[in-house]
């Protein structure tokens, strides 16, 4: 639990660089891979993180913008 600013910006940081580590490693090939049977896939997942991350960073609830960023992110 955090207990100060500092402390949740850290936590923050770590967990942000951790989560772009494992959704950079997923390859184009997983990607289709459903998590269960008749679950959803990777992709889904991964892009249902994506829209929560910048909605909880930018306050904007843009779809458009989330997947065009994310296009962009992965490309880099």
């Amino acid at each position: 639990m955090c207990r100060t600013i500092a402390g949740f910006t850290q936590d923050r940081n770590y967990e942000r660089g951790m989560t772009r580590k494992l959704l950079d490693n997923i390859t184009e090939a997983a990607m289709g891979q459903a998590v269960k049977p008749g679950g959803r896939t990777l992709a889904r997942l991964a892009k249902h993180l994506i829209h929560t991350l910048l909605i909880a960073e930018t306050g904007q609830i843009d779809h458009r913008r989330c997947c065009i960023r994310a296009v962009r992110a992965r490309k880099h």
